[in-house]
């Protein structure tokens, strides 16, 4: 995290520690979204283990 360079856009609470540390700084924007995406991919015809297909049924359990 520090090379200083990059820009992300996380929620607050996940670095709230590194903004008040001064690792992070926060740049106020105009941005009204506050839908942050996720992709989780992966190949249909490979094993997939019992930790993998909990997180994949953690984040499709909305979808159901």
């Amino acid at each position: 995290m520090k090379n200083d360079m990059g820009i992300s856009y996380l929620p607050t609470f996940t670095i709230e520690s590194e903004i008040k540390s001064g690792d992070l700084c926060e740049i106020k924007t105009d941005l009204s979204s506050k839908t942050i995406t996720a992709v989780c991919a992966h190949h249909k015809n490979r094993w997939i283990s019992p930790l993998m297909q909990l997180f994949i049924d953690l984040v499709t359990a909305n979808e159901k």
